[in-house]
């Protein structure tokens, strides 16, 4: 077995793909939270860093280092949850486009420019198309 868990990954993969492997390799090792809510809650740590980071003008480098934090973390718990990352973000990709094209559709319809509407204007489309998308799912108002 090798000694060091930077020897036991290919270090030439994607970036995601690495966050994975690394990971995977760590938790062969025993280096690894219990549970996907612990998983969850260190992401929401790493969420509030990047807040008090932002917040109090940390330098851009720190502020990215932090996203990638929160980045490695999300890696985490799709592997945690048994998800391959790239399908989940391939959803989220396909929504978005589903949720921005209501958007540009009800704009046209009104005979509108979307740079002439306001963000407010456009959130209130955007949960709009998530409401048709997710009817009976609650709190779709939110920004997420």
């Amino acid at each position: 077995m090798t000694k060091y868990l930077k020897n036991r990954v290919n270090l030439n993969q994607t970036p995601l793909t690495l966050a994975h492997d690394i990971q995977l390799e760590a938790a062969k090792l025993g280096f690894d939270w219990a549970t996907p809510l612990e998983v969850l809650h260190a992401i929401r740590d790493e969420v509030d860093e990047l807040i008090e980071a932002h917040t109090k003008q940390f330098t851009a480098d720190e502020q990215m280092a932090e996203l990638g934090d929160i980045i490695f973390g999300c890696i985490n718990l799709a592997r945690h949850l048994s998800f391959n990352f790239e399908a989940a973000v391939q959803l989220t990709n396909e929504k978005f486009l589903r949720g921005f094209h209501h958007i540009e559709e009800s704009l046209e319809q009104q005979h509108q420019n979307m740079s002439d509407c306001s963000f407010e204007t456009l959130l209130n489309l955007w949960n709009e198309a998530k409401h048709h998308e997710h009817p009976t799912r609650p709190g779709l108002e939110s920004r997420d």
